[in-house]
């Protein structure tokens, strides 16, 4: 293993954690309360889609517009719902994530971060009421950019900022849990680890061409390993 720190950018819901699809209802009420119509879903999947992004197609599949002004109320109606829904219903963590955090907390070659589709301050709330908001010193997020692709270079300058340490393309490793996590990767330049904890198998995942697809992170010293290492590409 290197001793240069990997900079380890995690997705949240479905990579991370479960929550029960709180985000979904509370985006789709903030929706309905503030533009006065319903969302039909069927065919469309938020899965790897930026927040911005999903209220922006959700509103085009309803032959409405999404003008800056109307985002900013549905962001702050939104978060307001999901926050009361979370009090109510933890998210659950994924197998093996919080044994994962843990031990990558204490590696001095892993630097955490985040590279989510969240609002930031939806993606706070999330791991905040799971308890694991303290292991991401750095992230980007869904309110920086509605591109997903444009978020692991974010999250990188923000990590040479915080840690003061520029992390090669090779030193950086996205996990997620979708094809957008992978190739939100390859736009970047880095290492993709795909797990099949969300709405997709790991052959889906495989066919996208990760540098690695594990069907969970529960296998905690082998994910450790992959993460800290430079290993070869996935059978």
């Amino acid at each position: 293993m290197s001793a240069h720190p990997r900079l380890l950018l995690f997705d949240i819901d479905g990579t991370l954690l479960q929550s029960h699809r709180v985000g979904t209802r509370s985006m789709l009420d903030a929706i309905g309360e503030i533009c006065h119509f319903e969302i039909d879903l069927d065919g469309y999947s938020m899965a790897g889609r930026t927040d911005p992004q999903i209220f922006r197609e959700l509103l085009e599949r309803a032959g409405a517009e999404l003008e800056p002004e109307r985002l900013e109320r549905l962001r702050v109606r939104y978060l307001e719902m999901l926050e009361a829904r979370l009090a109510e219903r933890a998210p659950d963590p994924k197998p093996g994530v919080l044994e994962l955090l843990e031990r990558l907390a204490d590696e001095p070659s892993a630097h955490l971060g985040l590279v989510t589709g969240n609002f930031e301050e939806g993606a706070k709330l999330k791991l905040a009421r799971m308890g694991v908001d303290h292991h991401f010193a750095v992230g980007a997020f869904g309110s920086d950019h509605a591109d997903r692709d444009r978020l692991p270079g974010i999250a990188m300058r923000r990590a040479e900022a915080h840690f003061g340490t520029i992390h090669a393309p090779h030193q950086v490793v996205v996990i997620g849990d979708t094809p957008a996590d992978i190739r939100c990767a390859r736009a970047a330049g880095v290492r993709a680890l795909a797990v099949a904890t969300g709405p997709y198998t790991r052959a889906e995942l495989l066919a996208c061409h990760p540098d690695h697809a594990l069907e969970d992170l529960g296998d905690v010293e082998r994910v450790r390993e992959i993460l800290l290492s430079e290993g070869p590409r996935a059978e």
